[in-house]
């Protein structure tokens, strides 16, 4: 059992992507699923509007508007070309992994909407999961 206010670290990929079939019970459920790991103090590691958005910080700064995940992953392959979802890119990344933790939580924590969206668009909550990992207990 967790103390109270202890973080139970989730990776938790969700892809909010406009080609959805179902976008509204997407949403519905998306939520749903929010809320339950609030009850059991569960973080959850989301990325909006994809979990690539993630690695495209490891490269650049960006607080630009992604319209789905499809946009995003154009930007990612002006760093990586090759690049897919099932591309070991391991190598690439960790050698930046500081860089793009410092840029995601900056990205997250000033993202104008975040006040009323709590995973806004583009942000990641990757870094809080990293950085509980790292941190000794």
């Amino acid at each position: 059992m967790a103390r109270p206010g202890a973080v139970r670290p989730a990776l938790i990929s969700v892809l909010l992507e406009a080609r959805l079939t179902d976008y509204l019970a997407f949403r519905h459920y998306f939520w749903q699923a929010v809320e339950r790991a609030d009850a059991e103090q569960i973080e959850l590691a989301i990325s909006n509007p994809c979990f690539e958005y993630w690695f495209l910080l490891h490269f650049r700064e960006s607080g630009a508007f992604f319209h789905n995940g499809h946009e995003l992953l154009q930007e990612l392959r002006q760093h990586i070309p090759a690049y897919a979802k099932n591309t070991d890119i391991f190598d690439q990344l960790y050698p930046l992994t500081d860089t793009a933790l410092e840029r995601a939580e900056r990205q997250y924590t000033r993202h104008p909407e975040r006040e009323q969206d709590r995973y806004p668009n583009p942000a990641t909550t990757v870094y809080k999961l990293l950085n509980s990992l790292r941190t000794p207990k």
